[in-house]
């Protein structure tokens, strides 16, 4: 999926992704460079969820990604 995201990106395409109800999802699509997202969980519950991805947005901001081949 990142490869595909990066493909529309470098086209100058926008880039949505969906069914992101989790931290590993936020993280995922972050990682991707997706413009933007959405899910359920969002749209049922905002005022419990929405403050979650500020929540996820500092916590990925703040831990150092590891490398793709490993250490």
């Amino acid at each position: 999926v990142r490869t595909i995201c990066g493909v529309a990106k470098a086209r100058g395409l926008w880039v949505h992704w969906g069914r992101v109800n989790s931290k590993r999802r936020y993280e995922l699509a972050s990682i991707a460079g997706c413009d933007s997202l959405d899910g359920t969980g969002f749209s049922m519950y905002p005022d419990t969820n929405l403050p979650k991805v500020d929540e996820w947005h500092e916590s990925i901001s703040v831990q150092p990604m590891l490398s793709e081949g490993g250490a």
